[in-house]
């Protein structure tokens, strides 16, 4: 029974000292500042937008692709196998 009386001890502090946390933080909420920040935040307005015309023109390609590419096939500078790095050079 001792051990039933402390639980509900150690509860009952705990939700005394909550509620005391939250009312503490709602009075600083409400005192804090100017008395417009209690009232509900709106978004702001949408930007205005200049009233321009919109200048419209074609794009055009005038230079013809090649018939073959540049490179007929690609040539490895380094044939052969490569040298392990230092590290791995010892490993089995």
């Amino acid at each position: 029974m001792a051990a039933d009386k402390k639980t509900v001890g150690v509860r009952v502090f705990a939700a005394v000292a909550g509620g005391a946390a939250v009312v503490a933080l709602g009075w600083l909420g409400t005192t804090s500042g100017d008395s417009s920040s209690v009232a509900v935040h709106l978004p702001p307005p949408p930007p205005t937008v200049g009233h321009t015309l919109m200048s419209l023109g074609a794009t055009t390609t005038t230079s013809t692709p090649p018939t073959e590419p540049s490179v007929s096939k690609a040539q490895p500078s380094i044939t052969g196998t490569a040298a392990l790095p230092s590290e791995e050079a010892g490993l089995p």
